[in-house]
Parts: structure tokens; sequence; C-alpha cells
């Protein structure tokens, strides 16, 4: 096969996926190349914007990059999904003129939009910071990002950081229809979906015993963070982001509300690291682009004492206090020292505390006492959450 014929095939695969990602109805072409395809669809009724591509033998031409530069700029409202598979670009000076116009392209529209990225091949270098330009990242089996190749990594005194990089948002899947289906899982979820809001009358489990199981007699043992929020979660379904420390970060629609939840793991008891604090600020950040509300699920005994997770903690109380995000923290069992400062945010824009029977707050694990706020028993818990989020939705700007 010559390598015209590999290009074009590159860009059929392209198309295919593009066919995956987008709904049954189809997708409009707005431009293509060898290396790559733009198009318009949906997904979950939700119109889409995509870029795709392909595994072409040779580089990207600086004019295929000017293409797609002008692509994402032109419409700043429409989520944008990036397909990225192993592609190259070459050493010339346009090349990386016209790649950089990309990045800043990109880099401009996530402040208007989300971004989300598919990576199905191995991006090395430049290429490999259009995915870390995104939101969130879905990750194949053969996905992966670095900033040089093996060669290059051994003759530089540098750290190659290898995907996923700690306190982003990602999942990995294990093959690549996994990927696409997660990334329309997330697509759904965000405000505007197939998914997102409704009028408030998704299913009431209220009242529902199985939390009172969950919260069981032993306040010592950690609530499961995972079997809490399938309790809490519209359809019992909610897409999971790769843990960090001793929190998770999740999507979840909860009473018709597009929600980010960060959630206490029993991952190092609950403490937050530099890592989980980062992975934490992405996602207050990104819910407080896109008009989203955040819970906190707390079970911490505070941060960890060294000089990369204070500057952390700094930086997420600082997210809380920019975003403008609403937030429910819900005290499960504990937030000792500082968790209260990274998951219990005074400075966010609408803050409401509910907390279980049991639950303690204080800068010491000896003198915690009752949290100030709702006190709720585990079998009110979805209902109490769905009646916040919507007082929130109903408040006036």
């Amino acid at each position: 096969m010559t390598s015209a014929e590999t290009n074009v095939a590159a860009a059929v695969d392209a198309r295919d996926y593009l066919d995956f990602a987008f709904d049954a109805s189809g997708w409009k072409r707005l431009g293509e190349s060898d290396w790559h395809v733009c198009a318009r669809g949906a997904i979950g009724g939700r119109d889409m914007l995509a870029v795709a591509l392909g595994n072409a033998d040779s580089p990207i031409p600086p004019q295929a990059l000017n293409d797609i530069a002008h692509f994402v700029r032109r419409d700043g409202n429409s989520p944008l999904l990036m397909v990225l598979t192993s592609c190259e670009v070459s050493n010339q000076p346009e090349q990386y003129l016209a790649l950089n116009h990309l990045l800043a392209e990109l880099s401009l529209r996530r402040k208007r939009s989300p971004i989300l990225a598919v990576v199905l091949g191995s991006l090395i270098g430049p290429m490999a910071m259009l995915a870390r330009l995104a939101d969130i990242i879905c990750f194949g089996p053969e996905g992966s990002l670095a900033l040089a190749d093996a060669v290059t990594a051994k003759r530089i005194p540098s750290r190659n950081e290898a995907s996923p990089q700690p306190g982003e948002l990602s999942c990995a899947f294990a093959t690549d229809a996994a990927a696409l289906l997660g990334l329309r899982r997330i697509a759904n979820l965000l405000p505007a979906g197939l998914m997102s809001r409704s009028n408030g009358d998704a299913p009431d489990r209220g009242n529902d015993l199985a939390f009172e199981f969950l919260a069981g007699s032993d306040t010592s043992q950690h609530v499961d963070e995972r079997r809490l929020l399938q309790r809490i979660a519209d359809d019992r379904s909610f897409v999971e982001f790769k843990s960090s420390g001793g929190l998770r970060g999740y999507l979840a629609r909860i009473g018709g509300e597009p929600v980010g939840v960060l959630a206490s793991t029993a991952a190092m008891s609950g403490a937050l690291d530099a890592a989980a604090l980062a992975q934490a600020g992405k996602l207050v950040g990104f819910c407080g682009r896109h008009d989203m509300r955040v819970i906190t699920l707390v079970d911490c005994p505070g941060v960890v004492p060294d000089d990369a997770a204070l500057g952390g903690l700094a930086n997420l109380v600082t997210a809380w206090t920019d975003s403008g995000v609403a937030v429910i923290s819900l005290v499960v069992r504990k937030a000792i020292g500082a968790a209260a400062a990274a998951l219990m945010p005074s400075s966010a824009a609408d803050h409401v505390v509910m907390h279980w029977p049991d639950a303690r707050v204080g800068l010491l694990k000896d003198a915690a006492g009752a949290p100030q706020g709702r006190l709720i028993s585990g079998r009110e818990t979805r209902r109490a959450l769905v009646e916040t989020l919507a007082s929130f939705r109903e408040a006036p700007v």
C-alpha cells in the first residue's frame, strides 16, 4: 500500500470512530483531509463538534492543523470531542507555528465549552498537548501521552510524564469501543444533554433502607463511596475518574441535575495528597465553567503534611472561590483538620452542609464534634440532596 493509500485509509478509520461516537441520526462532515475529519453531530441529542485524527504514516501538514484550528474557533457553545490516534508532527518551523495556533485556539475554547478527548494511540511531545488541553480524557488500551520518546528521554535530564498524569480527570478502558462509549456517557451527563436536567421527576428513592446498611453501626469503618453513589445517583449510574490519593472524582445526575462529585476513598485512609487536591481542583474548575453543582462525600482524616499538598490545598481553596459553584457537603464520617477547607468550602458561592448522625468535624480528631448543618439519617440522603439541588436551580441569579 502506498503512503497516499495509507492516508486515505486513515481518514476512513477516523470516520468510523465518528460513526461510533455520534448518535444513529448521523453527522455532517465539515472538513476533511488525509489526516483528519471535522464534523458536527449529536450525542444523546446534544449538538457536538468533533475532530478525529487518523493513523496516517506521514506527519500532519501545517494546512491540516490550521484547518482544525479554524474549525475549533468557529462555534464556542457546542462541546468539542477529539478522537486522537497515533499521529506526529515534523520538526519544520511552519508545522510548529500551526500547532501552536491550534493549541491556543483549544485553550481559548475550553473556557467557553467542554472539551472531551479519546486517546486511542501513543501521542508524544506536542501532539500530547492536544489531549492535555481537554477537560476529560478517555484512554483506550493503547492510549498514552508522553513529553518525549524513549530515545530523547534518555538524553535529557527531565521527566517523561506517562499518562495518566496525576490529578487529571481521566478514565481508562479495556477496548477502543469501550473508550468511545465512555465518552458518550460523559457527554450525556453534561448540561443540556439527554441525561441532563429534567423537571425533577427522577424516581424518588427517599427513605431507602439500603443507606442504613451502608452507614452501619461501626463509625470507624469507611463508607463504600461507590455503593453510596449508586444509591444517590439517578439510574444508579455515574462516570468514575481515576482515583488520586484518598479522593475520587465522578460525574453523575441526581434528581435530573448534572453534578460533579468528590468522594473520600479508603485509599490512604481518605487522606488528601497533592494529586488528590489537584484532581479536585480540576473537577471544581470544570463544573464552574459549565454551570454544574458539586457534591462532596466526606470521610477524611486530613491533608498529607508536606509542601506539595499544602500548595495543592491553597490552589483548591482558590478554585472553590473563583469557580462560583454551588456545593453540598455531606459528612458521612469525619472531616479533620484541613479536610474541612478542602471538602467543606465556606468560600463557595452557595454552600450547604449535611451530615449523618455520628459525623464529626474538628481541627483535631479527639476534639471533633458534630458539624453545623442539617442532620439527616442515612435513609433521607437522596431526598435531601435532590431537594437542595432543586433549591439551587430555583434560586434567583
